[in-house]
C-alpha cells in the first residue's frame, strides 16, 4: 500500500466482500441443511452412515460460524476501519 488512504479503501472493500461472503455462506448453508433434511430419510446404508457422520459436525460448526463468528469478525473490521477514518480525518 502505497498510504493509510490507500489501505482505508482496500479494507473497505474487504470488509464488503467478506461481508458478501458470509451472506452467501449462511444461505448456502441453509439450503445444504434443507437439502439433507429432504434426503435424510431416504437412505441409510454405509455412506449414509458415513456422510451424517462429517455432516453433523460441520453443520454444527457452520451455525456456530454463521451465528456467532462470522458477526464478531466483521464488527472488528469496521471498528478497524472506524479508528483508522478517525486517525485520517479526525474526530
Amino acid at each position: 500500500m502505497a498510504n493509510l488512504d490507500d489501505t482505508h479503501q482496500a479494507l473497505m472493500g474487504f470488509c464488503r466482500a467478506f461481508t458478501e461472503f458470509n451472506e452467501s455462506l449462511a444461505t448456502s448453508i441453509h439450503e445444504v441443511k434443507a437439502r439433507h433434511e429432504e434426503v435424510d430419510g431416504l437412505w441409510n446404508d454405509s455412506v449414509a452412515q458415513r456422510y451424517k457422520a462429517v455432516f453433523g459436525p460441520f453443520s454444527e460448526n457452520m451455525d456456530i460460524y454463521v451465528a456467532a463468528n462470522a458477526p464478531k469478525m466483521e464488527d472488528f473490521l469496521k471498528a478497524k476501519i472506524a479508528d483508522l477514518e478517525q486517525y485520517l480525518h479526525g474526530a
